[in-house]
């Protein structure tokens, strides 16, 4: 296995840039993509879908935290949205930790007004407390650690193992702006 060190520096080295021979990937700020005829695609039609230095980064990103699949995105606020549009419909609850940015709250109460997501806080550290406020419509655990504001921190090993002994159906989402995933 590459060490974190090298995969971070080396990242996309090694470009697949045929028509430059470039060693080091490109950033490519092109909004728009010509094709080689009508209905024939590059793979890359607009950049709001896909660029192909998104793609890099995600790829890097992926395989610095030895996950499958990564998402780049244009904000926080847009990761929680993505992660609550893909896995929570109506009907769903989920547990937050209680020391959360204030607009991440604002988003789980419009959540909650508007779509019937429903959510129950939790302190973060007493997972006694924490298996209590499972219920049966229980899909998603959303932690943030170091918390904003107090920096509260969130022990998420000990949290991944208490709930998937007895719930492994239920997915654990971490914010970690504060700290990078490596740490």
């Amino acid at each position: 296995m590459t060490k974190i060190s090298t995969q971070l520096i080396q990242g996309a080295n090694g470009s697949d840039d045929e028509k430059t021979g470039a060693v080091s990937a490109p950033l490519y700020f092109s909004t728009t993509f010509r094709h080689p005829g009508l209905g024939q695609s590059t793979g890359y039609d607009y950049s709001r879908l896909a660029t192909p230095t998104r793609e890099l980064l995600e790829s890097q990103l992926a395989q610095s935290e030895q996950g499958q699949q990564a998402f780049a995105v244009s904000s926080g606020m847009s990761a929680i949205d993505l992660v609550f549009s893909r896995f929570l419909k109506t009907g769903d609850h989920f547990i937050a930790s209680d020391d959360l940015y204030g607009g991440t709250f604002r988003y789980f109460d419009t959540q909650k007004a508007h779509h019937q997501i429903d959510y129950t806080t939790w302190n973060g550290q007493s997972c006694e407390q924490f298996i209590d406020l499972i219920q049966s419509n229980t899909k998603l655990i959303w932690l943030e650690t170091p918390s904003n504001p107090t920096m509260k921190i969130i022990d998420i090993q000990k949290v991944a193992t208490v709930i998937h002994q007895q719930h492994p159906e239920i997915l654990i989402a971490v914010d970690n702006t504060f700290l990078t995933p490596i740490y």
